[in-house]
């Protein structure tokens, strides 16, 4: 039996553009929302990027959650489960003072990561990008038909 993990793995060059792809995402995008929000021309397209790159911040600690709650149960049942256990270890975590808001950047820095690298992976055509399933089981055999539509 061939292992193929070896294949999926990044090459040198395109783990290179995926970091390039983390580092704007978490970088430049908000260095840049800071100088353009300077200018009162670019005040609202500036603070409109930050508080975009709040909500991202928010999708970046959700997937953290996720990711550590998969890792904890291994196969979960549901992934509603697995975020919970993650969300409750890392704000149980977040009682701790310095602790926790070290544990919260560092939660939303692996969370964007993972979703920049997911999405990098997802939009240069890889393969690698990761399937969602909705738990709903497929109709065994049967081909689903198109909806009926009537024109005119």
């Amino acid at each position: 039996m061939v292992d193929r993990r070896d294949e999926r793995r990044p090459t040198g060059r395109r783990r290179l553009r995926e970091v390039a792809a983390i580092a704007t995402a978490l970088l430049v995008v908000p260095v840049a929302a800071v100088l353009v929000s300077l200018s009162v021309i670019g005040l609202p397209l500036g603070l409109a990027t930050l508080l975009a790159l709040g909500l991202l911040f928010g999708f970046g600690y959700v997937a953290s959650c996720h990711f550590l709650g998969r890792v904890i149960l291994k196969q979960p049942r549901s992934p509603w489960l697995a975020f919970l256990v993650g969300w409750a270890i890392l704000r149980v975590v977040a009682i701790v003072p310095i602790l926790g808001g070290l544990t919260l950047a560092a939660a939303v820095v692996y969370g964007l990561g993972c979703l920049t690298v997911a999405v990098f992976r997802a939009r240069s055509g890889s393969g690698d990008a990761p399937t969602l399933t909705s738990g709903v089981p497929e109709a065994s055999g049967a081909a689903a038909s198109p909806p009926a539509t009537a024109i005119g």
